[in-house]
């Protein structure tokens, strides 16, 4: 700028000119943010939207699920059968807490009663897995599985969910701060435009 002051007759190259026009234009690093959120606001909200069908699609294959009772019926069966002579031996249903327990409960060999439940299901009422896993297909297809190897050797297998509520919560949370602030910003850098024809004014 000093130069310019200086030398004002001597033309300035391309890139001296293009800086020259950014330097001289008001708001232009908000006007660029903005800019910048717009174009890439669709592409976010498709992805987020896809993530979200994906996460409904989750939900409803439980719901909509046919066998799904079938599987419950024999956790409460063998629920009933280990508490028989108890108070909670004749139970007519459990709720998701006790289904979380059912991994404390173990044979002489380790395994949990999870072991038990799933075989008999898939291998006495095979039809009925067969139907669902098809039902519950969104939902295996949600959740990464990984084998791996300890520092021994030993063979690890773990799953995690690709997609969790939580996960999807915090997407959108910061998507709508941003889009607040970009609002924010554009609201300020519009009091600096007084020509109506202005592009960014416009738009």
């Amino acid at each position: 700028v000093e130069e310019k002051a200086k030398q004002p007759t001597i033309p300035m190259a391309l890139p001296e000119q293009y800086m020259w026009v950014i330097g001289n234009l008001k708001a232009y690093q908000q006007r660029v943010e903005c800019w910048y959120f717009i174009r890439t606001y669709q592409e976010r909200q498709v992805d987020y939207h896809r993530a979200l069908t994906d996460f409904m699609e989750c939900i409803e294959c439980f719901k909509e699920s046919e066998m799904l009772s079938s599987l419950l019926g024999i956790v409460l069966a063998v629920g009933n059968y280990l508490n028989a002579g108890t108070n909670r031996g004749q139970a007519d249903g459990c709720d998701l807490e006790t289904l979380q327990k059912l991994e404390a409960v173990k044979d002489t060999s380790g395994k949990d009663v999870r072991s038990f439940i799933f075989d008999m299901y898939f291998h006495k009422l095979y039809d009925k897995a067969a139907v669902l896993v098809e039902e519950l297909e969104p939902l295996l297809r949600n959740v990464h599985r990984r084998l791996s190897k300890d520092s021994d050797s030993t063979e690890k297998f773990t799953r995690q969910a690709r997609l969790s509520l939580e996960d999807f919560d915090i997407c959108v949370k910061s998507l709508n701060d941003e889009f607040e602030k970009m609002n924010d910003t554009m609201t300020m850098i519009l009091q600096y435009f007084e020509d109506p024809a202005d592009q960014f004014k416009l738009r």
